[in-house]
């Protein structure tokens, strides 16, 4: 794609609030909608993914001073470092507000394909590369929602080549990732470990240790699928090691102690893999229970218990998972895995009646 917009000069500077969430940081320290958000911890907000990356790189820092504009006056506020629950935008013309406004209603109602394209004509009337470059962004997030991985594909390049014109690392960062996970989703394993190798590099040199450390997550992914285990480990471990010191106890946390996990198994590492499979579900059930991301836990810990003899509490991780994939996401492959875990077991405890119950209603998933 050759790219035009590039002036940022003159621009009004920081970013409008457009959300909050009931509860969050940003409603009880006083953020309304319709605010101009000016800096974030000393430093002057440019884009949406700037401000992402500093609440997202400054968790638990404390005092965090954020710097606002209302009704033409200058207000501060301090706050603990972390997630404030907003959502916010750049200054947009008329012309690109009008799609955007468009884009966020039919996402609103589920239509996700024709919102990425609102926001695909938005950001070609875009004027500057780093709202360009955020609209390309958002656009390539929802084809990898709906796994329409070439356009997604398409749409992040445009981000990163806009965002590479405004010097916007970390719409960089956060495009590098979704260029890794669409390769990824390809089984490209090479080009997804090469994508993540990068967004871990500029993550590293903007001083964003979280980032670094989900990219690390992912290249530990990526090696542990490629069979090479020990660089998987080696990648996870670092990871881990910044979560713990950053972030304990957050969603990405889980993450890695999942991949490390899968890693002990293949290992045959039973006790340790139990050990972070249920840290990691220790987490998510505080954080997102009733979740996929729960069931995801349970599911894991079923398989190990199945694979340790423990069929008792095999039946019931994977009965727990079923019922939570069952309620979210009906007929799913990750449905399919539950019910394959139970007819497995049923047949090792020789209930053949519950295995022929479990096989049809496997065949329906898939």
């Amino acid at each position: 794609m050759t790219s035009q917009p590039v002036p940022t000069m003159g621009r009004a500077p920081g970013l409008i609030v457009e959300a909050i969430t009931p509860g969050s940081v940003a409603e009880k320290v006083g953020i309304y909608v319709g605010n101009r958000l000016l800096s974030y911890a000393g430093q002057a907000l440019c884009s949406p993914t700037h401000l992402q990356a500093l609440e997202e790189n400054t968790v638990g820092v404390q005092p965090v001073l954020l710097k606002l504009e209302r009704e033409g006056q200058e207000r501060e506020l301090r706050m603990t470092g972390g997630n404030l629950g907003l959502s916010v935008r750049s200054e947009l013309s008329a012309e690109v507000m009008a799609l955007y406004q468009q884009a966020s209603q039919e996402k609103e109602a589920g239509r996700k394909q024709k919102a990425a394209q609102q926001l695909e004509q938005a950001a070609q009337h875009a004027k500057e590369s780093l709202v360009a470059a955020w609209l390309y962004l958002q656009a390539g997030n929802l084809y990898t929602e709906l796994s329409d991985l070439e356009m997604a594909g398409d749409s992040y390049h445009a981000a990163l080549e806009f965002s590479q014109q405004a010097e916007d690392r970390a719409c960089q960062v956060l495009v590098l990732l979704g260029l890794g996970r669409c390769w990824y989703r390809r089984d490209a394993f090479e080009k997804a470990d090469e994508w993540f190798q990068q967004a871990y590099n500029r993550a590293t040199e903007a001083s964003w240790p979280l980032w670094a450390a989900i990219s690390l997550t992912h290249l530990g992914t990526v090696a542990l699928d490629r069979g090479d285990l020990a660089t998987a480990q080696d990648y996870l471990a670092r990871a881990l090691t910044l979560q713990e010191q950053l972030a304990p106890g957050s969603l990405e946390m889980s993450r890695s102690l999942t991949s490390l996990g899968r890693v002990a198994e293949v290992r045959g590492d039973f006790a340790s893999a139990q050990t972070y499979y249920a840290r990691a579900l220790a987490i998510r059930e505080q954080l997102a229970p009733g979740s996929l991301n729960v069931a995801a836990s349970l599911t894991n810990l079923g398989r190990l218990a199945h694979d340790r003899g423990d069929l008792a509490t095999a039946q019931t991780y994977y009965a727990r998972a079923l019922a939570l994939q069952e309620q979210l996401a009906p007929g799913s492959l990750l449905a399919a895995r539950s019910l394959e875990g139970l007819g497995h077991v049923g047949l090792k405890q020789q209930r053949y009646q519950q295995a022929l119950i479990m096989t049809p209603r496997i065949r329906t998933a898939v």
